[in-house]
C-alpha cells in the first residue's frame, strides 16, 4: 500500500532567548539539519508549518517583541532557514506571535495567513484562528477565535472527493460554536492538527464529536512539560494512505544542558496513533 509522509511542524520561536543551553542560532541549525536527515531516511510530499516562528509581537514583562523594534524574525527564519530544506513547504500559517495583517504577512511569508493545500486524495484546511487586533502598534499577546466556518466548507467545496484534516495553531474546541461542532463531525473530516500548547499529544475529543483526534505538534523551542524531555524538541510526520492517516512525533537526538547538567536525548518517537477511515 503507497504511502504519502508529510512533515507538520510549528512552535519554532527565532528569537533572543536561549532554551536549555543552545543558543537560538545553534538551535535553528539542529532543526534544518534534522528536517533533512529526516527526509534523507523517508522522504516527504512537504512540510506544514502551523506558526510561532518568532516572538515578533510577544508582550511579556520586559521583554519586547522583535518586530516593532525594527526585526522581524519570521522574515529570518524564512530567508536563514525555512529556504535550505530539502523538501518544501507548502503551508506557513501565523501563530498567536505574528500578528501581522493579512497583506503584511503576503508581503513578507509569500502566503495567506490561512490555506489549503492537496496532498494525494486529502485536504489538509489550514485556519488563522488569531486574526483579530492584527497589525499592532504595540507588543500585545493575541487571543484565539473561532474557525472559519466560511472559509473551512468553501476549502472543501472545491475538492469535494478530497479527505480533510483539519490544521490550525490552536483549535479552542470549548469557545466554538454549533457550526463548528457540525463541522468537525463532518465525515470528510478525518483529524486535527494544532500547536502552540508546546507539547506532543493525541487528544481524543469527547463522544458527542464523534472521538476524533487532535494531533498536538510539540515545539522545537520550550517545552511544557516537566521534565521537559517528555515532550522534547521535534515535529510531526503524517502517513496518508486509502484507508488510514498515521502520525508520530519524531524527537531527534540533541544534547541539551537540564538543572546545569548536560543531557542527551536520544532519537525516538512517540505518540503514536492510527485513524482508520471507513
Amino acid at each position: 500500500m503507497k504511502k504519502t509522509r508529510v512533515i507538520i511542524a510549528s512552535d519554532i520561536h527565532l528569537c533572543h532567548t536561549d532554551w536549555y543551553g543552545v543558543p537560538t542560532a545553534e538551535r535553528m541549525e539542529r532543526l534544518v539539519k534534522h528536517l533533512n536527515e529526516e527526509y534523507d531516511k523517508d522522504p516527504y510530499e512537504t512540510i506544514i508549518f502551523l506558526g510561532d516562528y518568532s516572538l515578533d509581537h510577544w508582550n511579556h514583562g520586559d521583554v519586547p517583541g522583535s518586530y516593532l523594534t525594527g526585526t522581524c524574525n519570521t522574515k529570518n527564519f524564512m530567508e536563514k532557514y525555512a529556504s535550505r530544506l530539502k523538501a518544501p513547504y507548502s503551508v506557513f500559517i501565523a501563530g498567536n506571535h505574528e500578528m501581522y495583517g493579512h497583506e503584511k504577512w503576503k508581503e513578507i511569508t509569500g502566503f495567506e495567513r490561512r490555506c489549503s493545500v492537496v496532498v494525494g486524495d486529502y485536504l489538509f484546511v489550514v485556519d488563522d484562528t488569531f486574526d483579530t487586533n492584527l497589525d499592532p502598534t504595540c507588543d500585545i499577546d493575541a487571543v484565539d477565535t473561532q474557525i472559519n466556518i466560511k472559509f473551512v466548507r468553501e476549502e472543501m467545496a472545491k475538492y469535494p472527493d478530497k479527505k480533510v484534516i483539519l490544521c490550525a495553531h490552536h483549535f479552542a474546541f470549548n469557545k466554538e460554536s454549533r457550526e463548528a461542532h457540525e463541522l468537525v463531525l463532518d465525515p470528510r473530516v478525518v483529524c486535527m492538527f494544532s500547536g502552540h500548547v508546546h507539547r506532543s499529544s493525541v487528544y481524543t475529543m469527547p463522544d458527542d464529536w464523534n472521538n476524533k483526534l487532535l494531533f498536538r505538534t510539540g515545539n522545537y523551542s520550550y517545552s511544557k512539560e516537566n521534565p521537559p524531555m517528555l515532550s522534547m524538541w521535534g515535529f510531526r510526520d503524517v502517513y496518508l494512505s486509502d484507508d488510514e492517516v498515521t502520525s508520530r512525533y519524531i524527537v531527534p537526538e540533541n544534547t541539551i544542558i537540564y538543572k546545569g547538567e548536560e543531557v542527551t536525548v536520544p532519537y525516538g518517537t512517540q505518540d503514536e496513533a492510527t485513524v482508520k477511515i471507513k
